[in-house]
């Protein structure tokens, strides 16, 4: 794998780096062209602010051993920069399974049982040198321009059995779609140790992609109401099947149905593996209709549409939280104040300064662009910073001619500070739209228990949400969208009685 030298050319800088073509916790993936040829990839940013460099160091290993594989996002170039670990990978240009299929229309079982059979094709290749993936879900199921199904996003696989390697107790993936085997080394029994877990994880996790795919929502939260725990300990209880929303199974054929039950079996010896999912009748085709299935398209556009707005959500969540003074400064000048209420107080305008913790947050940022610390950001390194935004080219010119308002070829603090703005802007409307799906009635409010379980989904604790739910001020039993922002500026004044005085 290629290293970087430091008489080198600067890696990155053998590529344009254009639009966010997904983000996680840790990581985000962008579009990359290289300029000697102009082919595309798909160039992986991971924060080691949040990620070691060691853990950086094991994906990168693990992307090395499986080579190229047909139905496996490969690794083409790795290389480290002083705040991030770079994975230059294969572009899978057609988006994420679910979006294709969503796009489509109608589809059937032999469709949804061509998807199996490609993700069970990776997994057999991959347990067989000994590595699981452990974060399978739709999300990380792509499509090439040939319509070939890839698994992506390795940064969670690991080494399992074999000599000398440890063996697997770390609860780590997406708790929907998490094996009750894993979820017991989260709360082991009696004091005792967690048993180790091995590759049938990865069946358990997609035989729950398969149940979404058929019935458009997951096996262990039929109505998208359950908090992580309730999840948790339904998927430990086994509690799931079709009798949820029957009219969504009645065209299901019982060879689909048999399979689900052997891929979401409780125990992991009895759980079907990759090489025999290969050569079930169903899942080979041979058994599964091609007739479409009446109403598919419109379930899973639900489904889908639901996803994104969620997954949206828990990343504006996880940069609210990372920069709380900015969010809430954001947020509140976002929320729409009552006309009577801008028209005594002005409270519509947003304040002339910043915020010292917003300043303070705003320099962090800058300066990670400011390579050379001399205050300000030339014409190229800004090029990147608005291609990292997710810009589109033709838009790159008007864009760093409005940040450079004084025209003097360089970006400012202050510049640049206007030109991140509306990042936070809509970070606070994929967290309204969440909002949003609790408040089925379109009332503009939520019950408290409603806050406690979209607290939970969104990554907090049951100690975060009982804190949060201070957000009702008033004690009226609601909470409005304004009363859930001010959570953030709550933590970003708590940060600020925190922190040491500077006089």
């Amino acid at each position: 794998m290629k290293r970087a030298r430091e008489d080198d050319e600067p890696p990155l800088a053998k590529y344009e780096i254009g639009k966010i073509l997904g983000e996680g916790s840790f990581a985000t993936v962008r579009l990359g062209q290289r300029k000697a040829d102009g082919a595309r990839f798909a160039v992986k940013l991971i924060d080691r602010s949040s990620m070691s460099l060691d853990e950086a160091k094991r994906e990168a290993d693990i992307l090395a051993t499986l080579g190229l594989h047909r139905h496996i996002v490969s690794l083409i170039e790795q290389f480290e920069l002083p705040k991030s670990s770079v994975f230059v990978m294969e572009l899978a240009e057609g988006g994420e399974v679910f979006d294709r299929i969503c796009e489509e229309g109608a589809y059937s079982e032999a469709d949804a049982a061509s998807v199996l059979r490609q993700v069970a094709l990776a997994l057999a290749f991959m347990h067989s040198i000994g590595v699981v993936h452990r974060d399978l879900k739709p999300e990380n199921l792509l499509l090439t321009s040939t319509n070939d199904v890839k698994v992506a996003d390795f940064g969670l696989a690991a080494y399992v059995g074999g000599e000398g390697r440890p063996p697997l107790t770390e609860v780590c993936g997406t708790i929907a779609y998490m094996a009750p085997e894993m979820i017991a080394a989260l709360k082991p029994r009696g004091g005792h140790p967690p048993k180790p877990y091995g590759a049938e994880v990865d069946l358990f996790s997609l035989g729950g992609i398969l149940f979404a795919l058929l019935g458009a929502y997951t096996p262990f939260d039929p109505n998208n109401d359950q908090s992580d725990e309730g999840i948790q300990e339904r998927i430990t209880k086994g509690q799931w099947g079709f009798d949820d929303f029957p009219d969504q199974w009645n065209h299901v054929s019982s060879g689909a149905k048999d399979l689900l039950r052997l891929l979401l079996e409780p125990t992991p010896s009895q759980r079907i593996t990759a090489d025999a999912l290969l050569r079930n009748g169903w899942a080979s085709g041979a058994e599964a209709s091609e007739a479409p299935l009446p109403g598919s398209s419109a379930q899973l556009q639900r489904f889908n549409g639901g996803r994104k707005v969620w997954r949206a959500a828990v990343h504006a969540t996880a940069l609210f939280l990372k920069s709380p003074a900015t969010a809430a400064h954001t947020a509140e000048s976002t929320v729409p104040v009552p006309a009577e209420a801008a028209t005594v107080s002005g409270a519509s305008a947003p304040p002339a300064k910043l915020p010292p913790l917003v300043l303070a947050e705003l320099h962090a940022a800058f300066s990670l662009f400011d390579i050379d610390q001399n205050g300000a950001i030339d014409a190229e390194e800004m090029r990147q910073v608005v291609r990292s935004l997710g810009a589109k080219e033709s838009d790159a010119a008007r864009l760093l001619a409005e940040a450079d308002a004084d025209g003097d070829g360089l970006i400012s603090f202050d510049e640049f500070a206007a030109l991140v703005r509306p990042i936070y802007d809509e970070s606070c409307t994929a967290l309204k739209h969440a909002f949003e799906m609790f408040d089925t009635d379109g009332s503009g409010y939520i019950d408290r228990s409603e806050l406690s379980v979209m607290l939970r989904k969104l990554g907090f604790g049951w100690q975060g949400a009982h804190v949060f739910s201070a957000a009702d001020a008033d004690g009226d039993g609601k909470v409005d969208f304004a009363e859930f922002v001010a959570i953030f500026g709550k933590k970003a004044s708590a940060a600020a009685a925190a922190a040491p005085s500077s006089s």
